[in-house]
């Protein structure tokens, strides 16, 4: 193969991500618990369903991976609604702690909230089901990620999809910059112009890669630009999904 084209997505707007955009950006006082593993919040599943119907020419990816973070996992069962997802390692967000989930628990927690059909559709590479997830499914290395992808699935496939991060996107577009890929420089310098983009919605980049160059050589980068934006009413209405008493407490 001469080339292949990794599409990295942000994931839908999360509950930790609506707690702190209300308090940051829509100056509305909220505590700030914030969950280790959260869920989408309504606005999120709708936005990212509303990604999955939009037809975009990366959604026509061969193999789709997610990080084993729920919100990640909840984004690219809507985004690829007729794909499988597999959980991969090292596109985790950082900092991310060992949650000592198994494969098991995060698929019974799919299943709770959306169904076995949902639930049959997340796979994982790790063999024994009810074993803890390896430590490398909680890390994040942009290198190591490649390095697993090409040596571990056969046939690498020419369009590949990631449903990951804000801050590891991030990070692909500073490792990616300083080594001169072309578009890298331009699509960081646009993002960290608006700094609330990595935390309010979701966006897309594309990598390609040339496989066969020994180490991988990145060809180029293009973002795919914003998916979704949600406004700071939306998400005063969407937080109750996630905090039920929100309205008690801070109504």
């Amino acid at each position: 193969m001469s080339s292949c084209t990794i599409t990295f997505i942000r994931h839908a707007l999360s509950c930790n991500n609506a707690r702190r955009k209300l308090r940051q950006q829509c100056n509305i006082d909220m505590d700030a618990r914030m969950d280790i593993n959260p869920n989408l919040t309504v606005f999120g599943r709708e936005a990212a369903q509303s990604v999955g119907q939009s037809g975009v020419p990366w959604q026509r990816a061969d193999i789709v991976f997610a990080s084993p973070l729920h919100r990640a996992i909840e984004t690219a069962l809507a985004v690829f609604p007729q794909q499988p997802i597999v959980l991969a390692p090292f596109i985790a967000e950082n900092h991310t702690p060992d949650l000592h989930l198994s494969a098991s628990d995060v698929v019974a927690r799919i299943r709770r909230r959306y169904g076995e059909s949902a639930a049959s559709r997340v796979h994982t590479t790790v063999q024994h089901r009810d074993v803890h997830l390896p430590p490398e499914m909680f890390r994040s290395n942009f290198g190591n990620f490649v390095h697993w992808l090409l040596t571990t699935v056969n046939k690498l496939p020419a369009r590949v999809a990631v449903v990951s991060h804000a801050d590891y996107m991030l990070y692909i577009l500073r490792v990616l910059a300083a080594q001169r890929v072309p578009g890298a420089a331009e699509a960081n310098a646009a993002l960290r112009r608006n700094p609330q983009l990595g935390w309010t919605n979701m966006f897309a980049i594309s990598v390609v890669v040339a496989p066969s160059s020994n180490p991988p050589m990145y060809v180029n980068l293009q973002s795919e630009g914003v998916l979704s934006e949600g406004t700071c009413d939306d998400t005063l209405i969407d937080v109750t999904s996630c905090d039920p008493d929100w309205q008690q407490r801070y109504g």
